[in-house]
């Protein structure tokens, strides 16, 4: 991951053709044109790789979905984020893009708001767990979740839903992350696409005709 890159790429990705078109109708209060103009702008930069983020994320009018973990985590810890404004922001996210992309095969939005608010009264009492503590995370369908559907984006394993979590799984939950969903994967993550699958493949973020 290249420095500076957003630490749920696929939601670090400029608004839909329809919401752009639907911002420039109705400009926001404070911002208008130049507001739009300069979101444009660091989507165009990052998709050059000449993004940049500032050494302090609260110091600039920053998008929540564009922190790298790095910033996100240092903000938590020092109770300027809170980890469930970060995780409603990147749910929010999911549920106005991933229909064009197909990139969750099952978001977790109530354990992730359970796992967040968690995170929050720990923090908050000075018991941080370290850097990943109410950091939210996606995994592909080939890690076990106990309780939680994993299928390995196979029609074999449709109604799979494991009684135990996967060690990584495991390790992720004890340093405090936070569950946004299962994401697609390759069949077994072996191979290429199947088009035969009881979901369709995920579809490139920086070009969906892909």
């Amino acid at each position: 991951m290249r420095s500076g890159a957003p630490f749920i790429i696929l939601f670090g990705l400029p608004a839909a053709r329809k919401e752009r078109r639907s911002a420039a109708k109705k400009p926001d209060q404070n911002g208008s044109a130049d507001a739009m103009r300069r979101r444009r702008n660091e989507a165009a930069k990052f998709n050059q790789g000449k993004a940049t983020m500032p050494n302090d994320p609260t110091a600039t009018p920053t998008e929540l979905h564009w922190l790298t973990i790095a910033d996100a985590a240092r903000l938590i810890e020092t109770r300027r984020l809170s980890p469930v404004e970060l995780t409603d922001a990147l749910l929010a996210r999911i549920e106005a893009l991933d229909p064009q992309l197909n990139a969750f095969l099952l978001p977790t939005p109530e354990k992730a708001r359970e796992q967040a608010k968690a995170a929050e009264r720990e923090i908050a009492a000075g018991r941080c767990r370290g850097p990943l503590h109410g950091i939210p995370f996606g995994l592909k369908d080939i890690y076990a979740t106990a309780g939680i559907r994993t299928t390995s984006h196979s029609k074999i394993c449709e109604n799979l839903v494991p009684t135990e979590d996967a060690t990584t799984v495991s390790k992720l939950y004890q340093a405090g992350g936070v569950l946004l969903g299962k994401l697609a994967t390759h069949e077994f993550a072996h191979g290429g696409p199947s088009f035969d699958l009881p979901w369709p493949p995920a579809r490139n973020p920086w070009n969906r005709d892909l």
